[in-house]
This record gives structure tokens, C-alpha cells and sequence, in this order.
């Protein structure tokens, strides 16, 4: 997930002088052509393809929809669930004292986390202790919660239900519970505008004295259901009820609209109890209002919604569920839906694209924010609610462990797995019994309830599980430990995790990968070239090198080293010409990204000598081409769209991940969804994939086997200047910077793989108005037919924004040969497919 210490390097002071001494270089060496000798020497076994982050939101009239379900209507019970660490306590009670005690995040927020929590909140709950001791964390004892108190004016405690081992200062705590209402509405800044955190979007009609609540006790026989709203109606001269405040945002690029073409149906049950002729209202904005006739039993309801352009002009009317009568009305397994897919269902154009795309690892966010294993498991209308403290009570976001799982096998992938930190012991074993358990174990009995008997295990590769996300970052709170004395808090957190997964009786060595979180930029030791060892250069950024030495058990340190490419995170404005610029861009992961990773392969080094931690791999969460971060107050800058969904970025982009590829590293584009920003496409109609996504493709689809090395014969190469600069971040706010420059950066890339008697050879010209002659030397006999495969356009800036001007582009050849001559456009991408010669 994007984070708000993400900043944007803004190049300034920069001029053209021309083709052959540039302000941006000087020319190393200048042959008349680049001459690449493919080789039988292996580079990498199998290295994994390209993956992407998924990730699949509640209902918003600004989110894409990605599987068929169009509600925010609250029937499930809720789940609550959070984490903080003790600065004092006793044989019955935990303390926790406002700015007392730094816990690896700052002062503690105390009991009520910065007052959201109030008196009474979690009373009833369960709350389980752990306790740090010795380089571990393990679990200390649980309890049920007698009373608590949260408001910053009183103590700060939480008192227990019993007695047990005392608690003492820094121990962690998790409280949770299930509830049909939320225990009070808490006095923030947002309750003073009128928003009420026991509802999400989904409110009572304004001053209409609605009330309503989870009613366990009655609900409707479809879905496992488990219970229903109800809605207690005052009578009034129009109708009222429960509403969502708005349904699209008109006017803007990215609110939600149905599919051209397609049709819709509103599915619900209801049943009521005192409304006079059982006269209920169903509005869905102003495409219909429907009147409806309920009885006092549970009955399913279906209509047809049009699918018609909007007709009002400014707001729109709300989706209403209500009526005029005074009475009680209960209402479940709300839905509008696409015809023709099933309910809950990936959208099957989304499903083929991705499988199209054939990616090796496909990133969910499930288990990090449904927050139980129990609200993981569930599906459909059976999926309860989560609350948020800072936003109150909404539907459980992202889609359930299984179908996220049925995803990532129909597309080939291995999943990647985020984990809630904080899982139980037995939430953990019950995780494990479900992934590769059998169907007699508690997990394994869920798995088979699904559908599936045989354990996930059998289908994938490796299941990657990631303690958390971005832990070295505040705005996770309290899911972070972003300070440097919270560097091995967290890897203690993550290695209690870890170990609960490789200590179960389900765990397969080499089958799980254990991951740990790194901070954004990577960069934690730098190289010291006076003494050939490391220099602390900013004790801020030894995060990574702490959590690293204090979490033994990880296998892979998860990191996104400056993984935003160019675009507005690289962006050379002030002063400085449009083909500069451009250059730029297509010369920034050269520049800015791979001695960045050069470095934290040598820190890896470095830790696998000291003895503290076994040889771990790397992997890069998130990447893609740059933008500005969200900020409410800043519009989408066009310029940056332009920039980030051109055709260079996406060569860039292409660039700097097939450098990972190199490495070993597997490394996940952010993200697979449309709209603005980081989006892989378009819009929902016509869904064209950006030219990032396509030239990722390229290695994904046409480049399979084994990475082998390649020699760099002769090559032109530049020496990249130093810049003077400044980075900005979203508040505005300039600091001078420096790019540093580099000597002797090819300007044309050559990478091969081999799988078995085929070969794919993908070349990149990093000039942005300069085409390359190329040779390839292959190290034996090619049938003289091959396929050729091209990423390019006459304009490196075109964009596939509104229509598909950039595709990948196939052609045949019959004079294939052992030395064999082309010409790379300038900021292209192309693949070459070869079988040796009488190979089938």
C-alpha cells in the first residue's frame, strides 16, 4: 500500500545542448552498434514472473469494481479487534497511560488510542497478553475483559476478569469481540460533523429519527446468513428509512457507473412487522424507485434496475431503504448486481485479463484487513462486518481466503498472503489446517465446506506469508512499529508468527515462504568506500537492518526500494526541456534504482557474514510507474497521468523490474485496477490495459525457463551527470536534493531465457529518440524461423488512456540466424522467440 513518506524527486536547471553531449550525460563509449552474446552459462533458475497486488475495496462511488456486488447494506454481526502494549499493569488489570511509554511507534496513544476508544468500549471483550522477553514474544495468558477504561481524563486501565502472571510495562495486548451494535459513538471530529461511526456510508436518513440495529435473532434463509437489519420506521410525509448519502459522484472520471450494455437486478429479502399495507421504498439513486408490497415473512424480492446514464445534475439521490409508514421493517442480503455473473463472483473480464497477464504471484490484503481468521474464512452475505476506529463500522473489504486462493490458481499464480500480525495461536493452526491441513482438521473441515478437500498446498508452488504491511510506517497504526527502537518489537512480532507457522504439524519446508516488512526506501547501511565496510548515514533508515538482525526465522525481507519509478516520482520540471525530461525518465531506474538495490543486496551480504541471520532472499511488494500520493485537497494532475501512463514509463518500468528479475527477486506491480494513478487499466467499459501492464506482459507471456547469462560485447554507454534537485511531498513541502551520477549505463538492454530448445531474447532501448542497431550472438544453431514481438510507437509519450494506441505487436521472420542484425526503436521493448535448430 502507498504511503504518505513516499516523496517525488523533481529535477531542476536542466537544458538540452544535444544529441551527442547532453546536459543529462557525456558519452562513455559509442560503437556503431550494441553487440550481445547470449551464453549457456545459467543466471537464474526459474526466476519468478512478475506478480501484482490486488486489492478489492468496499462499496464507493470512487472504487472500481471487481467482483459483482454493488452494497454497503450492514446485516452481519460485527467484529472488533485491537492491539496496543501496556505501560503498566497488575494481576487483574492492564495500564496504559497516555504518552507514557515508547513503544516502537511514539508515546503510547493509551487505553482509548488517542481518545476513540471510550469508557465502556470494550467491555466483554476477550483480551490475550503477550510478553517480550529474551529476543521473543510469546503468548502470556487471556482473559476476559470486566470493564474498561479508555477516556484519557481517567486511569487508562483495562480491568480482568480473573487473576494470572501480572503485567508489566510493554507487553502487548490484543482485544476482540463480536457485537451486533457498536458499545457508544465516540466524540471525534468526525462525530462532530454528524457522522456516526456505528454506521458506514449506510445512515439513517437525516433528521428523520430512523433508528435501526444487527438483529441476530431473525434473518433470511439464503447464503448463511446469520442476521438482518432492522429498521424501526417513524412515519413521515416522504419516504425514510436507512440510505446511502450518495451513489456516484458525478461528474468525476472515476465515479462508478454501470457497464455499457450490460443489465442489472436488485435482489433483497425483506419482511415487516406494524407497516400499514407493508408499503415499502427501494430507491437506487435516480435510475429507479421501486414500491413494494411486504409481508410479516421472510421473502426474497428481484427487479430489474436500468441501466441508464444519470439524469440528475449535481447530487444524486441517495440508494434508499425505507418507507412512509410507521413500522418495523427488516431487511437482508441487499444486493444490485450484473446479470450475468453470479453474485460475489470476480468479474469474469477481470479473471481473464489477469490470467491473460500470467502472473507468478498475485498479492491480497484479506487477512490484514478483515482482522480475524473467521472473517477471512467467510464468503458472501456470510461475511460479518469489521469496525475501523477511525471510520467506524463497514463491510469486511477485500474478498474471502478462498476465493482469493480459487483466483490465484485459475491464473497460475502463487498467493501472497498479508497477515494480521496478531493472530492467535489458534488462529494461526486453524490458518495452517485450512491451507494444507486435511478435511478432518477444524481448517480443513472449512476448506471442504468450500467446495475443496484437498489441501491448497497441492495446487501452489510456495504460499508467501507476510507478517503485516509496511510495519516501519505510522499511518498502519497500531499494525506498526515504525521507530527504530519498534524495528525489533515488530520482528519479534513477525517472528512469533513465523514460528507458530514452521512449528505446526501442516508446515512443508520450501512449501511457505515467511516474510518480513522493510522500510520503504531499502537503504539502512550505506557502502563506505574509504573502509570498504558500511557507515550509519541516517539512524532513522537502520529500521530494516535491526528488524532483520532480531527476526531469525524470516525467509524473505519484503521491501519497495524507491519501487516507484519516474512519472511524478522522478519527474524533471523546473527549467529543463521536454526531450531532457523524457530522457529522464527513461533513465531513472539506471540512475536512481539499481544502486539502491545494489545496496541491499550488499547489506544482505553483510548480515549472512555477521552470523545473525541465514541467507534470506528479497523481495519487492509494490512498484510501478510514480505519482503523487492521495491528498484530498489535490485534484489528478493531468500532466502527471500523461507522464505516468506513456509509453517510456512503461519501457521504464519494464526496465527496472526485469533488473530485479536478475537478481532473483520477485517483485509485485502496483495495481491491478483501473482508473487513475497506479491503475494497470483504463476505465471499467473499455478496460485497455496501460502500457506498464502490456510491457510486463511481455516478459511474463513470451519469456519462460531459466534466466541465462548475457555478454555486453560492445554496448553505448553514458555517464550520467549529478543533478541538483528538490523532492516535494504531498503537503507541498521542497527540500534540496542531489541525484548522484553514474558512469558507464548501457542505453540498451539484453536479458535471455532458455526452457529447454527455446529461447526468448528481450531487448530495451532506454533513448528516447534514438533507435539502436543490434546484433545477437547465440551460442548455437537457430531455426531460421522465429517470432518477433514489439512494444513501440513513433511517439514514446502516447498513452492508452481512452483508447488502445499502443499494443504488443507480433511479427514472423524466416532468416533467423547464429549472428543475426535489427534495429531497437528508440524507448521500445521487443522479444525475440527462437528454437534451435531441429528442436520440435
Amino acid at each position: 500500500m502507498k504511503s504518505i513518506c513516499h516523496y517525488f524527486f523533481l529535477l531542476c536547471g536542466i537544458h538540452s545542448v544535444g544529441a551527442a553531449e547532453s546536459s543529462l550525460y557525456t558519452i562513455a563509449q559509442n560503437p556503431s552498434e550494441d553487440v550481445y552474446m547470449v551464453t549457456e552459462t545459467l543466471l537464474r533458475k526459474d526466476p519468478p514472473r512478475f506478480g501484482t497486488n490486488l486489492q478489492i475495496g468496499n462499496f464507493t462511488p470512487w472504487s472500481d469494481r471487481k467482483h459483482n456486488i454493488w452494497s454497503d447494506v450492514p446485516t452481519e454481526p460485527i467484529h472488533f479487534r485491537h492491539n496496543c502494549h501496556a505501560t503498566g499493569g497488575g494481576a487483574n488489570f492492564i495500564e496504559n497511560k497516555k504518552g507514557e511509554l515508547k513503544y516502537g511507534q511514539s508515546k503510547s496513544p493509551g487505553a482509548g488510542f488517542w481518545a476513540l476508544y471510550p469508557d465502556g468500549f470494550w467491555d466483554g471483550a476477550t483480551v490475550e497478553i503477550y510478553r517480550f522477553k529474551n529476543g521473543q514474544m510469546n503468548f502470556l495468558r487471556k482473559s476476559p475483559v470486566k470493564k474498561f477504561l479508555g477516556d484519557p481524563a481517567g486511569p487508562q486501565r483495562i480491568d480482568l476478569a480473573d487473576s494470572g502472571t501480572p503485567v508489566e510495562v510493554g507487553d502487548a495486548y490484543v482485544l476482540t469481540m463480536v457485537r451486533d451494535t457498536v458499545p457508544s459513538s465516540p466524540q471525534t471530529g468526525q462525530e462532530k460533523k454528524g457522522k456516526d461511526k456505528s454506521v458506514g456510508f449506510f445512515a439513517p436518513t437525516k433528521d428523520s429519527l430512523v433508528q435501526f440495529g444487527i438483529d441476530s435473532s431473525t434473518f433470511c434463509s439464503e447464503g448463511g446468513s446469520t442476521a438482518s437489519l432492522k429498521i424501526i420506521l417513524p412515519g413521515s410525509s416522504t419516504p425514510v428509512g436507512m440510505e446511502h448519502q450518495f451513489i456516484r459522484d458525478l461528474g468525476s472520471p472515476i465515479d462508478i457507473r454501470f457497464r455499457t450494455g450490460k443489465e442489472y437486478i436488485c435482489e433483497t429479502w425483506l419482511k415487516q412487522e406494524g407497516l400499514d399495507g407493508g408499503r415499502v421504498t427501494v430507491q437506487i439513486g435516480d435510475s429507479i424507485t421501486k414500491e413494494l408490497t411486504v409481508t410479516g415473512e421472510w421473502k426474497k424480492y428481484e427487479f430489474a434496475v436500468p441501466n441508464v446514464p444519470p439524469k440528475t445534475v449535481g447530487k444524486a439521490p441517495p440508494l434508499l431503504i425505507g418507507s412512509q409508514r410507521k413500522g418495523t421493517l427488516w431487511v437482508d442480503n441487499f444486493i444490485v448486481r450484473q446479470k450475468d455473473e453470479p453474485s460475489f463472483a470476480m468479474m469474469s473480464y477481470n479473471k481473464q485479463a489477469l490470467k491473460e497477464w500470467h502472473p507468478g504471484i498475485i498479492r491480497g490484503f484479506g487477512g490484514l484487513v478483515r482482522l480475524t481468521i473467521d472473517t477471512w474464512f467467510a464468503d458472501g452475505f456470510a461475511t460479518p462486518q469489521i469496525y475501523d476506529a477511525k471510520k467506524g463500522v463497514k463491510s469486511a473489504s477485500d474478498i474471502g481466503l478462498h476465493q482469493f486462493l480459487q483466483l490465484c490458481a485459475d491464473s497460475g499464480a502463487d498467493p501472497w498472503l498479508n497477515l494480521y500480525p496478531l493472530y492467535s495461536d489458534a488462529e494461526i493452526q486453524k490458518l495452517m489446517e485450512f491451507l494444507g491441513g486435511s478435511a478432518d482438521t477444524e481448517g480443513g473441515k472449512i476448506r471442504a465446506s468450500k467446495g475443496r478437500s484437498e489441501p491448497w498446498t497441492s495446487t501452489f508452488k510456495t504460499i508467501y506469508m507476510a507478517a503485516s504491511n509496511e510495519a516501519w510506517n505510522m499511518n498502519f497504526a497500531p499494525l506498526a512499529w515504525p521507530s527504530n527502537d519498534g524495528a525489533p518489537v515488530y520482528a519479534q512480532v513477525a517472528d512469533r508468527i513465523f514460528r507458530q507457522i514452521k512449528n505446526s504439524t501442516h508446515y512443508q519446508k520450501g512449501k511457505y515462504t515467511c516474510m518480513a516488512n522493510a522500510f520503504v526506501n531499502g537503504l539502512y547501511r550505506w557502502p563506505d568506500k574509504q573502509t570498504g565496510g558500511f557507515i550509519m548515514k541516517d539512524e532513522a533508515k537502520a529500521w530494516t537492518f535491526r528488524m532483520a538482525e532480531a527476526c531469525p526465522t524470516l525467509d524473505v525481507i519484503e521491501t519497495a526500494p524507491s519501487g516507484y519509478i519516474g512519472g511524478w516520482d522522478g519527474l524533471n520540471v523546473v527549467d529543463q526541456s521536454p526531450a531532457d525530461m523524457w530522457q529522464n525518465q527513461l533513465f531513472y531506474s539506471a540512475q536512481v534504482m539499481e544502486p539502491k538495490l545494489r545496496d541491499i543486496e550488499a547489506m544482505r551480504a553483510e548480515l549472512k557474514e555477521s552470523g545473525k541471520l541465514q541467507n534470506f532472499g528479497l523481495a519487492k511488494y509494490e512498484a510501478g510507474p510514480g505519482y503523487q500520493l492521495p491528498n484530498p485537497t489535490q485534484p489528478v494532475i493531468e500532466e502527471e497521468e500523461k507522464i505516468g501512463k506513456s509509453l517510456a514509463l512503461g519501457i521504464v518500468t519494464l526496465d527496472n523490474f526485469m533488473f530485479n528479475c536478475s537478481l532473483g527477486t520477485a517483485v509485485n506491480y502496483f495495481n491491478y485496477k483501473t482508473g487513475g494513478k497506479w491503475a494497470s487499466h483504463s476505465d471499467e467499459d473499455k478496460f485497455i490495459p496501460n502500457t506498464s501492464w502490456l510491457a510486463l506482459q511481455m516478459r511474463n507471456v513470451l519469456c519462460s525457463g531459466d534466466m541465462m547469462a548475457v555478454q555486453s560485447k560492445a554496448v553505448k554507454s553514458v555517464n550520467l551527470k549529478e543533478q541538483s534537485g528538490e523532492v516535494i511531498n504531498t503537503h507541498g513541502e521542497k527540500t534540496k536534493k542531489t541525484l548522484k551520477g553514474r558512469e558507464n549505463v548501457p542505453v540498451t538492454q539484453c536479458y535471455a531465457f532458455q526452457d529447454g530448445d527455446h529461447v526468448s531474447l528481450l531487448l530495451l532501448n532506454r533513448l528516447f529518440d534514438e533507435p539502436r542497431k543490434i546484433k545477437i550472438q547465440l551460442p548455437f544453431d537457430p531455426a531460421p524461423d522465429a517470432t518477433f514481438f514489439s512494444l513501440a510507437h513513433t511517439d514514446p509519450k502516447i498513452t492508452n488512456r481512452t483508447e488502445q494506441n499502443v499494443k504488443i505487436e507480433e511479427k514472423k521472420v524466416s532468416d533467423f540466424a547464429k549472428d543475426y542484425n535489427l534495429t531497437l526503436p528508440p524507448s521500445s521493448a521487443l522479444v525475440i522467440q527462437v528454437k534451435k535448430k531441429g528442436a520440435p
